[in-house]
This record gives C-alpha cells, structure tokens and sequence, in this order.
C-alpha cells in the first residue's frame, strides 16, 4: 500500500516520470523529437525552480513548485 501524502506534498519526481513513460510514450505514442522537447523544457524548469527555491530539483513537492510559480510577477523575477 501506498502511503498517503498530506495535500501538496506530492514529490514532482514520481510526477515527471509518469508524465514521460505513461503519457507521452504510453498513451500519446510520442515521437522521440517530440520527448526530446519536452525533456530539454522541463531541464529549464527544474533549473529555474532550484535558483527560486534553492533546493535540488529531486526533493521538491507540488505545493512549493506551485509557491514559486504563483510569485513570479509579469517580469519573469520572483517575489523573494
């Protein structure tokens, strides 16, 4: 059994994967250029969520990446 996450703790890890392996090559039978976009893009997000929240991409959770999402302003620079 799993265990249960308290609301916004999802890890994005686990998330990420899904998205590649159950969605894009399961269900969307993605070609591999297409995947390849995809990756480089979500490499610039992980990027710009470590210098924003200045923690390592593999311990963030859904609710902090959402935290930093709803501080940036229309310039592109967080609300530190």
């Amino acid at each position: 059994m799993k265990p249960v996450m308290a609301a916004g703790q999802t890890p994005v890890g686990p998330l990420l994967q899904a998205f590649f392996i159950d969605y894009l090559y399961g269900q969307k039978r993605a070609s591999a250029r297409t995947v390849e976009s995809y990756r480089d893009t979500f490499r610039l997000l992980l990027q710009f969520l470590r210098q924003t929240t200045e923690k390592e991409p593999s311990t963030l959770h859904t609710r902090q990446c959402w935290r930093c999402y709803t501080s940036v302003g229309h310039s592109g620079q967080t609300d530190r």
